[in-house]
C-alpha cells in the first residue's frame, strides 16, 4: 500500500458538528456567559442544579448533560475494526472487563464485551489482578493517595478453545461466559494474593 493510498483511507471530519466543533464549544461558552448576564436568576438556578456531596457540588447536571451531547457523536462513531486491529497488532491492549471503576474494592460484574473483541481479534486473553489500586485512588476521592499496589498475571485464555470445550453452537453465545470465565481467574488470583 503506497502512502498516496494511506492517506487517502484516512477517517474525514464529514459531519457539520465535527468539522465546526471549535465554533459549536466557543458559541456554549458565549451562550452561557450571555445567560448569565441577560438572566442570572436562570443561570443561578441552573448552577444549583448539581449532585453534592457533603453539601459540595461534584457533578453540574446541566453541563453534564451538555458535555453527553457534545460527546455523543463521537461516541457513536467508535470504528470497533480499529478496536480489533489493535488486538491483532500484536502488541498488548488493556481492557477492564467490568467497563468501570469499584465502588468498593471488589470485583465488579462482568460484560461480555471483551469475549467479542478477544473472539473477533483472534487473541489471547490474559486475566490480570492488580492488587491496592482501589487504596491508591478510591472511586469519588479526590485525590491519591501513596500506597502498594502490586500487579499478578495469570495464564492466558484462549475464546477459541472455550467455545469448542463448552461445544456452543454460535460465538455469540459465549460471550458472557467466557467473560465469566476471566473474572473467575481473576478472583482466584485475588485470592491466592
Amino acid at each position: 500500500m503506497t502512502s498516496e493510498n494511506l492517506i487517502t483511507n484516512d477517517r474525514k471530519m464529514t459531519s457539520l458538528f465535527e468539522r465546526y466543533l471549535t465554533v459549536w464549544v466557543m458559541l456554549c461558552i458565549a451562550g452561557g456567559i450571555l445567560l448569565g448576564k441577560i438572566a442570572p436568576g436562570l443561570a443561578k438556578s441552573l448552577d444549583g442544579m448539581a449532585i453534592t456531596v457533603n453539601g459540595a457540588p461534584v457533578v453540574s447536571i446541566p453541563i453534564a448533560v451538555c458535555l453527553f451531547f457534545m460527546m455523543y457523536p463521537i461516541m457513536v462513531k467508535i470504528d470497533f475494526a480499529e478496536v480489533i486491529k489493535a488486538g491483532k497488532s500484536g502488541k498488548p491492549v488493556l481492557i477492564f472487563p467490568e467497563a468501570t471503576r469499584t465502588h468498593d474494592g471488589n470485583l465488579q460484574s462482568v460484560k461480555g464485551g471483551i469475549s467479542f473483541l478477544a473472539h473477533s481479534a483472534v487473541v489471547p486473553v490474559v486475566p490480570v489482578y492488580i492488587k491496592g489500586s482501589f487504596n491508591v485512588w478510591p472511586r469519588g476521592a479526590k485525590t491519591i493517595k501513596f500506597s502498594p499496589v502490586a500487579v499478578f498475571f495469570g495464564k492466558p485464555l484462549y475464546f477459541e478453545e472455550f467455545l469448542k470445550q463448552a461445544q456452543y453452537t454460535k460465538a455469540s453465545e459465549a460471550y458472557q461466559p467466557f467473560a465469566e470465565r476471566i473474572m473467575e481467574n481473576i478472583a482466584r488470583l485475588k485470592n491466592e494474593n
